[in-house]
């Protein structure tokens, strides 16, 4: 059994050619028996037997490709406390088994990508993101992916505050000018040797968190990591004043994170992203409502926009489907009224589910709202980051 990361999704993502296998099984409801579950699971791989012999392979080799699938509709044990919904995902080298916290309907559908739309309240939980613990002596990086916590090994803090200072009031003298470091919008502090000793510390403070910040930034630059504070307020109100990170959160854990287990700090930044997380899709479907910034609505627009990466987030109407196909070189969109087969030579495809694909790879948000929850009347509507 798995529990869907990261790490996970890509790997899927990133999976090419076919079949591909995507078999979901509702929440149990009243006394279902294991062995309901296992008559369930046949019919799906017998269903997926036809579809794999018609299309992709021969029986023996769909015999063979099943068979994982099969395992598990016959593994008692496996299936006697199934109180949850169930994703199975099956390639030539893949077999990944998720228990979902929300119901699916029964589906199964074998194509060319695996099928991410009934993931999607899974996947809005799946980016991991990081606690900083701030401190005077020490600084120290925690990721946090599944609910647990570790902290990250291999990058390099200052040696602590009083350190650095020393270091630091060695190297310049009476007098340094710091302030020609650029960063975006912000300079680094400038430092004298007669002034205020409020004044003195406190630049002295910022200076310091500008050397936590260049570490932490180096570290995290190819994810759009979400990054919540911990320590006491007056150290992380510096750093986030100073800071050049696109994602802080906005609470801080402020309490001294020595006296918390990993798992209290872990549960406490897991609430504080949780509260993140619904805030994001807000202020995303504001940018989509609003029109801040490019804004796509025309699935042709969206598709194109999706393959190029320009989509930072999607929403898609729950209730609607579009079926056709999007040529990418060309970014044309031609809809057809029959269903896709799965079939590799079948131009017809859930042009959705592209979309959605195309977004994740990119690593844009996505979310799937109720008609009227959506931000726009539209089948999908994407906010676009250029």
């Amino acid at each position: 059994m798995d529990k869907l990361d990261n790490t996970q999704l890509e790997q899927m993502l990133a999976s090419e050619g076919g079949p591909h296998l995507s078999l979901f099984l509702p929440r149990r409801s009243g006394p279902l028996k294991a062995d309901e579950d296992t008559i369930r699971l046949s019919n799906q791989v017998r269903s997926a037997e036809s579809m794999l012999i018609e299309h992709w392979m021969t029986k023996r080799q769909a015999i063979a490709f099943l068979e994982p699938v099969k395992k598990l509709g016959e593994d008692t044990a496996f299936l006697a406390g199934r109180g949850d919904a169930l994703a199975i995902y099956r390639s030539e080298d893949q077999l990944r088994v998720f228990r979902l916290d929300y119901n699916v309907p029964e589906s199964l559908s074998i194509a060319s990508a695996f099928r991410f739309r009934p993931l999607l309240p899974e996947l809005n939980l799946v980016a991991p993101f990081y606690v900083l613990r701030i401190g005077k002596k020490s600084v120290h990086l925690d990721r946090i992916e599944d609910g647990m916590l570790s902290e990250v090994q291999g990058i390099e803090f200052p040696e602590g505050f009083e350190r650095t200072l020393a270091n630091t009031t060695a190297d310049r003298g009476a007098q340094v000018h710091s302030g020609a470091v650029a960063t975006q919008g912000k300079q680094r502090a400038v430092f004298h040797g007669q002034g205020g000793l409020p004044d003195r510390q406190d630049s002295e403070l910022s200076e310091y968190m500008h050397r936590v910040d260049d570490s932490l930034c180096r570290w995290i630059a190819d994810e759009d990591a979400l990054v919540i504070l911990a320590g006491v307020e007056r150290l992380a109100s510096s750093f986030r004043h100073v800071s050049k990170c696109a994602r802080i959160a906005q609470q801080t854990i402020a309490l001294s994170t020595e006296r918390l287990s990993p798992q209290d700090l872990a549960k406490r930044a897991m609430a504080i992203a949780s509260v993140e997380g619904a805030t994001q899709r807000a202020h995303d479907s504001a940018r989509v409502r609003e029109h801040r910034g490019p804004v796509a609505t025309d699935p042709e627009k969206i598709l194109a926009a999706a393959y190029d990466g320009r989509i930072d987030a999607l929403f898609i109407d729950d209730a609607e489907v579009i079926r056709g196909s999007f040529f990418p070189d060309t970014g044309t969109l031609r809809e057809m009224r029959s269903e896709p087969s799965g079939a590799p030579e079948d131009p017809c495809h859930d042009l959705v589910e592209v979309a959605i694909i195309q977004t994740l790879c990119h690593r844009g948000r996505v979310y799937e709202s109720s008609t009227d929850q959506m931000p726009t009347e539209a089948q999908m509507a994407a906010a676009l980051r250029y």
